[in-house]
Order: C-alpha cells, then structure tokens, then sequence
C-alpha cells in the first residue's frame, strides 16, 4: 500500500509538472499573439496619426495662404 501511493504522488509530481509545463507553454503563446496583435494595432494607429497630420497642416496652410491673399488685397 505504501509504494502504492509513492507511486502515485511521483505520478502527480510527473504529470503536473508535464501539466505545468503545458499550461505555462500555451500562456507564453498567447502572450506572444497579443503582443503581436498589439504591435499591428499601434503601427495602425501612428499611420492614422501621421496622416490626420498631414491633412491637418494642409488645411492650415490653406487658412494661412487665405489670409496671406486677403491681406495683400487689402494694401
């Protein structure tokens, strides 16, 4: 009986650890694809940004050549 349950306790220790291992194997992974996807989320965003720029100095450059237009008519 004794050797009965040391066998199953280094059962357990053994598919624990092989448990464990499994478990710490698939958290890695799925760490990785949402850092990933993370990554693709974040380049998206600076592109969005930089063009929201661009079109933001657009306008601005066309408020600024308006006025520059509407001063140079005035003198």
């Amino acid at each position: 009986m004794n050797q009965t349950l040391l066998d199953l306790a280094d059962h357990g220790r053994r598919s624990g650890t092989a448990v464990g291992e499994r478990v710490r194997q698939g958290w890695a992974d799925l760490s990785r694809a949402l850092a990933d996807r993370l990554d693709d989320r974040l380049e998206q965003g600076v592109d969005a940004l930089q063009h929201q720029q661009l079109l933001l100095a657009a306008i601005v450059s066309g408020v600024i050549e308006g006025l520059m237009d509407r001063l140079a008519a005035a003198q």
